[in-house]
């Protein structure tokens, strides 16, 4: 008959630990009634120890060693406070406290576990906050504007985990300076009553934020300064280029390894017309970058070419000229870059307007206003005018208040027909502004010839000169085009 096996469920076990310390000297005799100091860890600041498991008593300093070597009688011993650090030095006998005995050895770092702690600190000027455990939490009130003064660790081993409740008083719209040696920290909510959390891996001699602070009851998160990093791919489906790209926090040193269809004008801190650095290793073919005067050399590859490094100085000529990626996957610096497009605005006659001979008159007005970006303009214009006017010669032109300018000029000979149609389009010499707000008119003017001027009149449309349907109306046109 088989021997039979019985399965039972394993109980998790770790080692026991030494119960009860005993000492000795260095011959591997008990060490009788010697001493142990103990200390914070790497100093000679005394740090208390307990004689048993509560915590609640503490042993004398130093603690003396009984004839056995060992720490404490009966079932005392040396207990550590949990997530302290400390420095024991033990001495032979001799004298008051061992005072004329020999020190036989020092030990640094020797840890009491782990310890939780909440610490409450009202700040209103500058406050302190002393690490004083593995995981520490501190509660601030915020009753003013505050500077943290640096952190301290006190007798802990790190790393360990600081984290920082801040609440605004009743009045709120204080300020948190993080202390100085501090990372990453965020602006704190400034409502009233509100409360912003953050937590931090301390170093021991550095705490770095390890998550974004959560303000109020979330989830508005702020990442302090954020740095980007990663792949980057326009998900715009429709739209006209260019496509933007900017952030409301500051980017710095965005390193991009993949970018599609974008023109990528590299913004800047908010406010400040100097842009950041971009750098980035792959540009899709049709893609182009716009070179800056604030930096110095950008790299760029594309199509999976070699980096080509492109100087301010070298392709483009200079800040503001695009440098592209061609369909080989090349750089260069001569292909075109396509540029958002705007709609006519367009002025129509509602009614024919009388002419007087060799009298300039303006037939239709239009106010343009200029897009507020991205760049500088030309204006596209165009006009026709269909004229009732004899035997005589008209002319036509577009007239830019704003800056008493023409554009546009036609003349038509009627050649005793009795009447002419006047047209024109030029895209103007004259750049504007982002914004810029201009006057333009179609004017025109005829001479007082063979037949005469009475009666002649600028048509709102063919009417009875010709049978076309339907009719173009007598119009101007001017569309924003921007600026090379």
């Amino acid at each position: 008959m088989a021997a039979g096996l019985t399965a039972e469920a394993q109980t998790p076990v770790v080692i026991s630990p030494v119960p009860k310390l005993q000492f000795f000297d260095a011959s591997g005799r008990t060490l009788a009634s010697g001493c142990v100091f103990t200390y914070q860890s790497g100093t000679t600041t005394p740090l208390a120890t307990y004689t048993d498991a509560t915590g609640l008593v503490t042993n004398a300093d130093p603690v003396i060693l009984n004839s056995g070597g060992f720490a404490g009688s009966g079932s005392s011993g040396i207990w550590l406070a949990a997530g302290q650090a400390y420095t024991f030095k033990v001495k032979s006998a001799g004298g008051t406290n061992c005072a004329s005995g020999s020190t036989l050895y020092t030990v640094d770092g020797i840890g009491g576990g782990l310890t939780l702690l909440t610490t409450l600190v009202t700040c209103n000027t500058t406050c302190s906050f002393p690490i004083a455990s593995q995981i520490q939490l501190f509660e601030v009130s915020l009753t003013g504007n505050a500077t943290a003064n640096p952190l301290t660790g006190v007798g802990i081993i790190p790393p360990a985990i600081v984290i920082f409740q801040i609440t605004q008083d009743s009045s709120g719209g204080h300020t948190f300076t993080w202390p100085a040696n501090s990372t990453g920290g965020a602006p704190v909510g400034s409502t009233a009553n509100q409360v912003t959390e953050q937590m931090f891996v301390w170093n021991g001699s550095q705490a770095i934020a390890i998550g974004p602070a959560v303000i109020g009851n979330g989830p508005e998160l702020s990442a302090g300064i954020l740095h980007l990093t990663g792949q980057l791919i326009s998900t715009l489906a429709t739209g006209t280029a260019p496509f933007v790209v900017a952030s409301t926090t500051q980017v710095a040193n965005l390193n991009v390894s993949l970018l599609e269809g974008f023109t990528w004008e590299v913004p800047g801190t908010i406010g400040s017309t100097t842009p950041n650095t971009g750098k980035f290793t792959t540009l899709e073919a049709g893609t182009s970058f716009k070179l800056n005067g604030s930096q110095p050399q950008t790299s760029i590859a594309g199509g999976g070419a070699d980096t080509a490094l492109v100087a301010t100085s070298g392709l483009g000529a200079g800040a503001g000229a695009h440098v592209c990626v061609d369909a080989n996957g090349g750089i260069t610096s001569t292909c075109t870059t396509t540029g958002p497009t705007f709609a006519p605005q367009r002025a129509t006659l509602g009614s024919p307007v009388s002419l007087s001979d060799r009298t300039q008159a303006a037939v239709l007005t239009k106010a343009v206003t200029f897009p507020s970006a991205p760049g500088t303009y030309r204006a596209s214009v165009s006009y026709n005018a269909w004229i009732t006017m004899g035997a005589n010669l008209c002319v036509g032109e577009v007239y830019d208040h704003t800056n008493n300018l023409a554009f546009a000029s036609s003349g038509q000979d009627s050649n005793g027909s009795g009447y002419a149609g006047v047209a024109g389009a030029e895209i103007t010499s004259q750049t504007y502004a982002a914004s810029a707000s201009v006057t333009f008119s179609l004017e025109v003017q005829c001479n007082n010839d063979v037949g005469g001027l009475v009666g002649a009149t600028v048509q709102a449309n063919g009417g009875a000169i010709f049978t076309m349907s339907p009719a173009e109306p007598t119009y101007l046109s001017i569309t924003p085009v921007l600026s090379n």
